[in-house]
């Protein structure tokens, strides 16, 4: 119980730190001067951001550049070019991990048996 919790501690940290980089994003006059640079490449900084958004360390971070991209861009666009990215880092993430991916879902679902009786009814 020890490590599970150490784990859980650290990945709490990831995520504050990413939230702080997604502020520290958002209100620094150098990430303006990368998106004004970024706006002639708006599809690919939205497949890149999207590609971003896979991960809950990355995922405030890529909501920040997905909105300041959408302000002066298409939303809907930004949107399904971003959502083409996540899809690429879902399966770039899962095909080298599947067996694990498998695992932990089978454990979560063997710790909640009334879930899987939900599902399968």
């Amino acid at each position: 119980m020890k490590r599970a919790s150490r784990n859980l501690l650290i990945d709490f940290g990831f995520i504050l730190l990413s939230i702080i980089i997604a502020i520290w994003l958002g209100e620094s006059a150098e990430f303006e001067r990368f998106l004004s640079a970024l706006k002639n490449f708006e599809i690919i900084g939205s497949f890149v951001a999207g590609l971003f958004f896979t991960s809950i360390f990355t995922t405030a971070p890529a909501i920040v550049i997905l909105s300041e991209i959408a302000q002066d861009s298409s939303p809907i666009l930004v949107a399904v070019v971003g959502s083409f990215g996540a899809l690429l880092g879902d399966l770039l993430m899962t095909h080298n991990q599947p067996a694990a991916a498998l695992e932990a879902y089978e454990a979560t679902l063997r710790k909640d048996r009334d879930l899987v009786d939900l599902l399968l009814a």
